[in-house]
């Protein structure tokens, strides 16, 4: 009889496990916690599998990692990095050069050279208006190749520069300008962007609010040398095979800072120009030829 027992018991346990599955699937979370009876957790070759993410717990990990690769936030980590080299930032300078909100401004002790990216830079765009900064307030700053960095330098005495990081317009808040007494014709501004590894150089329309009037005529680009030239001439090569011989300095000129004007409407939106500075270094004979190209984004 024992034995017999024994025997009925192991019969019924078929009966027992069919019923099991349906038990199982009207308690799932119990099921995702028992290790033994999720088949997923491992591989085929029997490794164990890393823990399910849920769609919450992903959107959490993209927002964070969105959040430490967005440009403003590699700006904010040290705004020094923005400044033409051998500059400093001395502790009682007024309204010193720091992060200020969505943007890094202010003002620095300039360094033995004041070019900003080669022997000739492109320091931006001189905005036609007159007015002063207290009566603006706010500039709105436009340009028509995405995102870009975007860089305001004062173009006489003071060391005063803005950067940031951004997609266009900006609303540039500047009550710090004010402060700094600096007009606004004496602020140049231009929007730097990254295609394919080449570094556009972007017109920026500046305008005191959102406008649809016909931006002025021409485009006044100024440049900076380190050292001072001679018989500039610039030249605008578009799509490779349209050139436009713009404006150029006598032979007796000689200087370090030089503005070119670019008709509006040379470069269609979606195209890019090259802008061609030719010129001489003074060297008590001929001169000293020197050439820097800029790649230029369209202009609004």
């Amino acid at each position: 009889m024992p034995q017999l027992r024994d025997n009925l018991k192991t019969s019924t346990r078929p009966k027992h496990n069919k019923k099991v599955p349906s038990k199982q699937n009207t308690r799932p979370n119990q099921e995702d916690n028992h290790p033994t009876t999720t088949p997923s957790r491992t591989t085929p070759q029997g490794h164990p599998m890393s823990p399910t993410i849920t769609t919450s717990q992903r959107m959490r990990r993209l927002l964070v990692v969105a959040l430490t690769l967005h440009p403003l936030c590699a700006l904010a980590m040290d705004c020094k990095e923005n400044l033409p080299t051998n500059t400093t930032i001395p502790p009682d300078i007024e309204h010193p050069y720091t992060q200020r909100g969505d943007r890094c401004e202010g003002t620095y002790a300039p360094g033995t050279s004041q070019a900003l990216d080669a022997r000739i830079s492109l320091i931006g765009v001189v905005p036609e208006l007159t007015e002063t900064i207290p009566q603006t307030k706010n500039l709105l700053l436009q340009w028509a190749c995405g995102e870009a960095h975007v860089r305001a330098v004062a173009t006489h005495e003071l060391a005063y520069r803005m950067d940031t990081q951004t997609t266009p317009p900006f609303n540039w808040t500047t009550e710090l300008l004010a402060k700094s007494d600096i007009p606004i014709h004496q602020i140049a501004v231009i929007a730097i962007a990254t295609q394919n590894g080449t570094k556009i150089f972007c017109p920026v329309r500046i305008t005191k609010t959102q406008s649809s009037a016909t931006p002025p005529d021409p485009i006044r680009l100024r440049f900076h040398s380190e050292e001072p030239l001679r018989e500039i001439r610039a030249t605008l090569l578009i799509d490779k095979s349209t050139t436009l011989t713009l404006e150029s300095t006598n032979q007796t000129t000689i200087t370090k800072a030089f503005f070119v004007k670019i008709p509006r409407g040379q470069i269609p939106i979606g195209k890019h120009a090259t802008l061609r500075i030719r010129a001489l270094i003074p060297d008590g004979h001929e001169g000293t030829p020197t050439s820097e190209d800029f790649h230029l984004g369209p202009d609004m």
